[in-house]
C-alpha cells in the first residue's frame, strides 16, 4: 500500500455522490478516481494501483456485487479495501452475508455520510500500515491526513516533458500571454463600494477598501480578493501575474467559472499522469498520435483504453482545479479586473462555488504557522454567524464536524476558545482554516463582546448553514420557479413562505430557512441567466416576506442582491412555464419520428425563451432531420446549433448535434471534436461515445 498517499477508486453513476466523496476524500490527503459504471471500474483496476473501492451496488454495465466478485479474484484485489453502498433497502441479514461474502469494510446505507466512510477509510489504512511494519524491519509512516497533517499541498510542478505537452496547451499559453501584455488599468476606475461586516476585518487584508482594478496579494490575500469581487456579483476577467507566471481567472456573477494559465505543466496530460490516471508512456503515446492525427487528445486516450469516458470529464475538471488554487500559495502577485473581458465558451466549467474554492483553497496551502499569524489580530474577538441570507447561504458543504463547529457560532467564545478546544473535531488547523474561510466569504463577523445567542443570530433565527447530504444544486427548475412566482407573487407574506395565516416565530424562521438555502443565487449557477434572473426574483420575494413576519424586537432584513439585474417581464414566469410545455410537445414528436411538428413546437419555445441553449440544439437538430439531412439542412441547421453552444456550451445536447451534421457533411474532423466535446459535458452519453468511434472508423478510411 501507498502508505504516504492511499488512492481511493469511487464507483457511482449519480455525480452528487462522486462530487460529495471526491471533496472528501480529498480533504484527507487521499488520491481519488472516479468510475461511473463496474465494466469501467474494472478496467481502471487492472490499469493502476488502488488501496480501497468505494463501490454503490446498482452501477451500470456489471453490478456492483459482480464487480466485488472479479476484484477479490484478482491477486492485486486480493487485500484492497472495498466498501459498498446502497440506496435500497436489503435487510439486516443481506448486509452481513454481503459483508461476509466480499469481505467488505461495511455495507452503507445512501444518503452517504461522509464522516463514516472516511472513519472506516482511516481504520483500514492504519490496520494495513501496521501490519506493514510488522512484515518489514524498518519504521512504517502512518497514512498522512489533511486533519493532522500542515497542509495537504499537491506535488511540487516540475518543467513538463516537451513530450507530454499538447498543442492545446501552447496555444493557451501564447493566448494568455497576448492578453496579458495588452492589460491596462484605466486611472480612477473602481469597483463600488461593498458593506464591511459587522466587527471588521482582520489586520492583515488592511480592512476591505474599494477595491481597486489593481493591486497585489501582499496587500489582500486571493481568499479575500475573490470574496470582495463575489459580493459584487462582477463578470470578466481576473489577471494574475508572478514572476513569469501569469492566469486569467473568468468570473461568471462573482463565481469563477473558468482559468486559463501559461505554465506547459498544468496541461491535461501532466494532469492525468500526475493523478495516476494513465502512465507517463501513454502520456507521451498520446500526444505523438495528437500530432500525427491531428485528434483530440482525449479521444485518443479513449480509444487506448488508458482512460473512460467519464474520466475525461473528471481530468478536464481537475485540470482547472489544480490551475485556480495553485494561486492559493502565492504570497505576492500583481492581480487586474477588467470587467470589458469576454468569458471564453467551453465545455467545462469550474462546478464549485465560490464559498468552497475559497475554503478548499485555505484547506490545501494555508498551513498552521500562516493561519496562525493570520487570526492571531482577533483571538479574542467573538465569532457570530452573520444574519444577511445573501451570504450565509452560500454554497459551502461542509463536513458534521464542521457543520458542528459553524452552529456553535453564537457569539458566546472568542476564537482563541474554539481554535484550542480539542475536545471534538475538527483538528487545530481545521477548525483554523474554517474560521478563517468562513470569514473572508462573510458568513462569519467578529465581535469585540460576547453576546447572547439570540442577539448573535439576529433576526433569522436560523439553525442551519451548511449541507450535510451532497447537494449541489437546487430542486428547482424553470417550471417550478415560474409556477412558485405565478402563485406567490402578490400574496400574503405567510402564503409566500407556504405558511397558514397564524404561524410561530420558529416555523417561519424553519419556513424561511428552508427556501432561502433552495433559490439562493448559489444555486443557480451556470444556469441561463432567464433561469438565475427568476431565482433571484423568487429569493428577494421570500426575504421581503421573513422581514415583514420577524418579530418586532428583530431587524428588518430588506432584499439583498449579489449583483445588479436587468428588469424581469411581468410575465416572465408564464412565458417559461409555455415554453417548457412547447419544448415537451417537441421532444414528443421527435421521439415519434415527426420531425416537422416538432420543429413548430421547438420554435414556440425559442420564440418564447431565446436564452436557453437546450430549446436551439433541438430546433437545430429537427429541422435538419426535416429537411432530410442534405446540405442544404446543414446550412438552415448550423448558425442554430452553433447559437446553441453559444448560450449552453457545458450540456452535451448542442455538442451531439453539431457533430451529427458535420459528420453527414464527412467533416469528421470537426465531428470528431464536437463529439468528445459532449462526452465531456455527459460521459453517461452512450449515443456520443457510438457516434465518436463510427467516425474514427469513417476518418481512417
Amino acid at each position: 500500500m501507498n502508505v504516504s498517499s492511499p488512492t481511493v477508486l469511487v464507483v457511482d453513476d449519480d455525480r452528487e455522490v462522486q462530487a460529495y466523496l471526491t471533496e472528501r476524500l480529498e480533504r484527507e490527503g487521499w488520491r481519488v478516481i472516479v468510475e461511473r459504471d463496474g465494466d469501467w471500474a474494472l478496467r481502471s483496476f487492472q490499469r493502476r494501483r488502488f488501496d480501497a473501492v468505494i463501490l454503490d451496488i446498482l452501477v451500470p454495465v456489471v453490478s456492483g456485487y459482480q464487480v466485488a466478485e472479479q476484484l477479490r479474484a484478482m491477486p492485486e484485489g486480493k487485500e484492497v479495501g472495498i466498501l459498498m453502498l446502497t440506496g435500497v433497502y436489503r435487510g439486516a441479514r443481506h448486509r452481513q452475508e454481503a459483508i461476509a461474502r466480499y469481505d467488505l469494510l461495511d455495507y452503507l446505507d445512501k444518503p452517504v455520510e461522509g464522516e463514516r466512510v472516511v472513519e472506516l477509510l482511516r481504520e483500514f489504512f492504519a490496520k494495513r500500515v501496521a501490519e506493514a511494519a510488522e512484515a518489514a524491519p524498518g519504521p512504517v509512516a502512518p497514512p498522512e491526513s489533511a486533519s493532522e497533517a500542515t497542509s495537504p499541498a499537491p506535488p511540487t510542478q516540475a518543467e513538463a516533458p516537451p513530450a507530454q505537452v499538447d498543442e492545446r496547451q501552447r496555444e493557451e499559453q501564447r493566448e494568455v500571454d497576448q492578453l496579458a501584455a495588452r492589460v491596462q488599468t484605466p486611472s480612477g476606475r473602481h469597483l463600488r463600494p461593498i458593506t464591511i461586516p459587522p466587527g471588521g476585518w482582520p489586520a492583515h487584508v488592511e480592512r476591505p477598501f474599494d477595491l481597486s482594478l489593481r493591486g497585489n496579494l501582499r496587500r489582500v490575500s486571493f481568499p479575500v480578493l475573490l470574496s470582495q469581487l463575489y459580493r459584487r456579483g462582477v463578470t470578466g476577467g481576473l489577471f494574475l501575474l508572478r514572476d513569469k507566471i501569469k492566469k486569467i481567472v473568468y468570473l461568471r456573477c462573482g463565481h469563477p467559472a473558468f482559468i486559463k494559465s501559461n505554465v506547459l505543466e498544468e496541461c491535461l496530460g501532466r494532469i492525468f499522469v500526475r493523478e495516476r490516471m494513465i502512465t507517463e508512456r501513454q502520456c507521451e503515446e498520446s500526444v505523438r498520435r495528437m500530432k500525427v492525427e491531428k485528434r483530440q487528445q482525449g479521444s485518443i486516450l479513449i480509444e487506448m483504453g488508458a482512460i473512460s469516458p467519464h474520466n475525461l470529464r473528471f481530468g478536464l475538471e481537475r485540470q482547472l482545479q489544480v490551475k485556480l488554487f495553485d494561486v492559493f500559495q502565492w504570497l505576492e502577485g500583481e492581480f487586474v479586473f477588467r470587467d470589458d473581458v469576454p468569458l471564453p465558451s467551453d465545455v467545462i466549467e469550474l462546478d464549485l462555488s465560490n464559498a468552497q474554492i475559497v475554503l478548499e483553497g485555505i484547506r490545501r496551502h494555508f498551513d498552521k504557522a500562516r493561519l496562525r499569524e493570520i487570526l492571531s489580530p482577533f483571538l479574542d474577538q467573538h465569532p457570530i454567524l452573520t444574519p444577511d441570507p445573501a451570504l450565509r447561504y452560500q454554497h459551502l458543504p461542509l463536513s458534521t464536524a464542521e457543520q458542528e463547529l459553524v452552529v456553535s457560532l453564537d457569539g458566546s467564545r472568542p476564537v482563541r476558545e474554539l481554535v484550542n478546544d480539542r475536545r471534538q473535531p475538527p483538528s487545530e488547523l481545521a477548525a483554523m482554516a474554517l474560521l478563517y474561510g468562513l470569514h473572508c466569504i462573510g458568513v462569519v463577523a467578529m465581535s469585540d463582546r460576547p453576546m447572547d445567542s439570540r442577539e448573535a443570530r439576529g433576526n433569522n433565527g436560523q439553525d442551519a448553514l451548511a449541507e450535510r447530504a451532497p447537494t449541489r444544486i437546487s430542486r428547482f427548475g424553470d417550471s417550478e420557479l415560474a409556477a412558485f412566482l405565478a402563485e406567490r407573487q402578490g400574496a400574503p407574506p405567510h402564503a409566500v413562505l407556504g405558511l397558514p395565516a397564524v404561524a410561530t416565530s420558529e416555523e417561519v424562521d424553519r419556513a424561511f430557512s428552508s427556501l432561502a438555502f433552495e433559490l439562493h443565487p448559489d444555486r443557480f449557477r451556470g444556469r441561463p441567466q432567464a433561469t438565475a434572473l427568476l431565482a433571484r426574483r423568487a429569493f428577494d420575494l421570500v426575504n421581503r416576506a421573513h422581514g415583514e413576519l420577524a418579530s418586532p424586537s428583530s431587524t428588518r432584513v430588506e432584499p439583498t442582491s449579489l449583483a445588479d439585474t436587468a428588469p424581469i417581464e411581468i410575465d416572465s414566469a408564464h412565458r417559461t412555464l409555455l415554453a417548457d410545455e412547447h419544448f415537451r410537445a417537441g421532444q414528443r414528436h421527435l421521439e415519434a419520428r415527426s420531425f416537422a411538428l416538432a420543429e413548430v413546437e421547438f420554435r414556440e419555445a425559442v420564440a418564447m425563451r431565446p436564452d436557453v441553449g437546450l430549446y436551439h440544439a433541438y430546433l437545430g437538430w429537427s429541422a435538419f432531420c426535416a429537411r432530410e439531412r442534405g446540405i442544404q439542412a446543414a446550412d438552415e441547421a448550423l448558425p442554430i446549433l452553433e447559437r446553441a453552444v453559444e448560450l449552453s456550451p457545458s450540456i452535451d445536447e448542442p455538442h451531439y448535434f453539431l457533430g451529427m451534421v458535420f459528420r453527414s457533411m464527412a467533416r469528421f474532423d470537426l465531428a470528431e471534436a464536437e463529439l468528445e466535446k459532449a462526452l465531456a459535458c455527459n460521459p453517461n452519453s452512450q449515443a456520443a461515445l457510438d457516434e465518436l468511434t463510427a467516425v474514427h472508423r469513417e476518418r481512417q478510411r
